[in-house]
């Protein structure tokens, strides 16, 4: 059954609340660091070779 709009409870609110903290944008210093982490990683494949052009 589908919840109408209006009977929406204090729960799903406090759930609202509690997930908002969780989709905040990351900070310049976050992505910074985000950054730095993907490039300390090898590459997935090891194996992998590009294509050669003829």
């Amino acid at each position: 059954m589908k919840k109408s709009v209006l009977s929406i409870s204090k729960k799903d609110l406090a759930y609202e609340r509690w997930l908002r903290n969780f989709i905040k944008a990351p900070s310049p210093k976050e992505l910074d660091e985000m950054e730095k982490e993907i490039l300390k990683k090898p590459q997935n494949n090891p194996y992998y070779q590009p294509l050669q052009g003829a």
